[in-house]
């Protein structure tokens, strides 16, 4: 870039980045959560957690990756014929794993904790360790760099992200991944945060009132000692006991560790020293567990855009309210697959070729197919309507091909279209020349004289003397 003249002076400024993202990082550890309980590896266990044993949670997460199992996924160019479409669909499928398997466990972790990265192994395309014997380098296998095995990332100066610095089991040997080795897919971009925004996020609301639920339903304990072990001038060995106290108040639980171990120890009196008791609430809980867990489940479904769902529940919501609902659902994964596609047509693809002296210009997209089912009714009678109002439709090869894949029927091959244009062409030749030959039976001789001219042979009679 020529250099720009400001005040007089030439400067490279118009080519420099002068800000950066905002990203807070500390020593390539991300620190843009303000909830502590999702700082770092502990949102990693928690979102686990959330999705392994929350009921709601991992059925809609199984049904979202049994739904991307039935997109059809192929390599598209605009250039007709192009070699370079087949044999990156061959690499595709020629890797150790399933097309579908990798594709699943992409989809299940970004969803979870809004980032997942897959490292690229490469192989020789030769006997053995292929299906294919071209000696071309191709895609062995695209295992996942789990969350659980981060360590850090990898910064420039500048802020832009280099490599990933795990430490995995069984060994936790510190390993650093490279960018230009690694897929990273995210749900979102902000700030370029490499790890994203997990859909799983809730507010801490919620928390605070299933800390109040438990209370409400189990009462709050209090346990009571000696006065002086809560005076200012206590002892150390009172403070100790004090606090001890205090621990045990404030974790008393109901769960597989209920219970309060307790010494048994009297006044001069015969008063207890110590006690413990649970203060319940007056009257009923003020709120009803089976709603509060109700709710839960929905804003669940209503943060992955899955509350159709719960339409028809409670005699609530219309069948026009669902498919509207089941519609942007379907959507909304279809956009999640497009952003896998996108990763991979921008850092897969580009690599792939490049190793194998393969032209980038122009280099063939992967994309996957669309989700949504399409009202076949709907499509006919607009087709119709176009038709009517004097649009020609057929024949067009193109047009078949799309109307026939939105009802799953079988497409036509090029040669088959051509056989049927070809006996449609023959079968209007054909009529033309028997109605040509129609026309010239019906037409009179040029050369007969008309009966009325002198000369001409009067017509005979059929009738029999």
């Amino acid at each position: 870039m020529a250099p720009v003249k400001a005040n007089g002076k030439p400067t490279n400024r118009v080519s420099q980045e002068l800000g950066l993202t905002g990203l807070r990082q500390w020593y390539g550890r991300i620190d843009e959560e303000f909830l502590t309980e999702l700082k770092w590896d502990k949102s990693v266990k928690i979102y686990r957690e959330m999705a392994d044993n929350d009921p709601t949670i991992g059925s809609l997460l199984n049904a979202i990756t049994l739904l991307t199992r039935q997109v059809d996924w192929r390599f598209a160019s605009d250039n007709e014929n192009d070699p370079r479409v087949e044999f990156l669909d061959t690499c595709r499928e020629d890797m150790v794993h399933s097309w579908d398997d990798f594709l699943a466990e992409v989809v299940r972790g970004v969803l979870t904790y809004g980032w997942q990265t897959h490292e690229i192994v490469y192989k020789i395309r030769q006997e053995g360790d292929s299906q294919y014997t071209d000696g071309l380098i191709g895609w062995k296998k695209m295992p996942v760099r789990a969350q659980d095995t981060l360590y850090r990332w990898d910064f420039s100066d500048s802020g832009e992200l280099l490599a990933m610095i795990q430490r995995p089991a069984p060994d936790f040997k510190e390993r650093r991944l490279p960018l230009d080795k690694l897929l990273l897919f995210r749900t979102e971009s902000f700030k370029d945060n490499p790890e994203g925004r997990s859909v799983l996020r809730k507010k801490h609301l919620e928390n605070i009132e299933g800390i109040g639920l438990e209370r409400k339903l189990a009462g709050m304990p209090v346990i009571w000692g000696p006065a002086k072990i809560f005076d200012l001038s206590a002892t150390a060995a009172e403070v100790a006991t004090r606090e001890y106290l205090e621990k045990i108040v404030t974790n008393i639980r109901k769960d597989e560790q209920y219970g309060v171990a307790m010494p048994l120890a009297y006044d001069e009196h015969g008063n207890k020293l110590y006690d413990i008791q649970l203060l319940a609430t007056g009257g009923e809980s003020e709120v009803d567990t089976s709603k509060a867990i109700e709710r839960y489940d929905l804003r669940i479904l209503q943060l992955m855009l899955a509350d159709f769902i719960q339409v028809g529940h409670d005699s609530q919501g219309s069948r026009a309210l669902a498919s509207t609902k089941t519609n942007i659902f379907l959507e909304s994964i279809g956009l999640v697959l497009k952003q896998i596609a996108s990763v991979f047509n921008r850092d897969a693809v580009p690599r792939l070729l490049e190793l194998n002296g393969m032209d980038l210009e122009d280099a063939p997209e992967l994309m996957p197919s669309d989700l949504e089912t399409r009202n076949l009714t709907e499509l006919a009678d607009y087709v119709s309507k176009l038709s009517t109002a004097g649009m020609p439709f057929f024949p067009n090869p193109k047009l078949e091909a799309v109307l026939l894949e939105f009802a799953d029927l079988p497409v036509p091959t090029p040669e088959e279209v051509a056989q049927r244009d070809q006996a449609i062409a023959d079968e209007q030749q054909q009529q033309l020349d028997q109605q040509m030959q129609v026309a010239q039976a019906g037409k009179p001789d040029p050369g007969a004289k008309p009966a009325n001219e002198p000369g001409a042979k009067p017509k005979e009679s059929s009738n029999v003397p």
